[in-house]
């Protein structure tokens, strides 16, 4: 909201936010669509979505992460990098948010892994508690925050940080808006967001 706050103020222009998009996929068409100028839902860039709108540089660089219960963990008597090579080998149901780039990532790290796809974080977490997926795969920051918020999961759930796996976030823009991407790339670059973003992922 800040930022497209920020984007506004120097536009000169109303802000006007359109929540209808149900995933972010749908951000991205709207946007090719016309239907809106930007797309700000932390978007992942990926190669299919660039395809038809073009990104800001990232102004978030975000670590992906598996979400165990300890209580599985024990089980099936795995500890950290064990979790990976687990879900490397085996097959394995794997919480994500529907249509994200987390179903791509997921692919790539973990091809024998089954994707359940959730429309929330809270529903994962919660079939993740209740036996019917093994793992949860998401972004540090949004880990981050539920556990923030739910400090009495802490102890019944561990995090593990896929190494070497970053989820650039940026900014949509229609292709026929050139003007407008070079804009927000300066924008960006001399904001304090991309810092403050980084501020706020650490899950230690």
């Amino acid at each position: 909201i800040e930022l497209a706050l920020r984007i506004a103020e120097t536009l000169g222009v109303q802000l006007e936010i359109d929540r209808s998009a149900t995933d972010f996929d749908t951000v991205c068409e709207q946007v090719a669509l016309g239907k809106a100028d930007v797309g700000i839902s932390k978007l992942s860039v990926t190669l299919k979505r660039a395809q038809y709108v073009r990104f800001t540089e990232p102004y978030a660089l975000l670590r992906i992460c598996l979400l165990v219960d300890r209580l599985h963990e024990a089980k099936i008597n795995l500890k950290g990098g064990d979790v990976i090579s687990h879900c490397r080998q085996a097959r394995v149901r794997i919480g994500v948010y529907k249509r994200s780039a987390l179903e791509y990532y997921l692919r790539q790290w973990f091809p024998k892994a089954e994707a359940v796809p959730y429309d929330n974080f809270t529903d994962q977490v919660q079939a993740l508690l209740n036996g019917e997926i093994y793992f949860v795969m998401d972004d540090e920051l949004e880990v981050v925050h539920y556990l923030k918020a739910h400090p009495e999961l802490t102890l019944r759930l561990d995090t593990i940080v896929l190494p070497n796996l970053q989820d650039p976030i940026a900014i949509a823009v229609s292709p026929d808006s050139p003007n407008l991407l070079a804009l927000l790339n300066l924008l960006i670059r001399y904001s304090d967001i991309p810092l403050r973003m980084k501020d706020m992922q650490s899950l230690r």
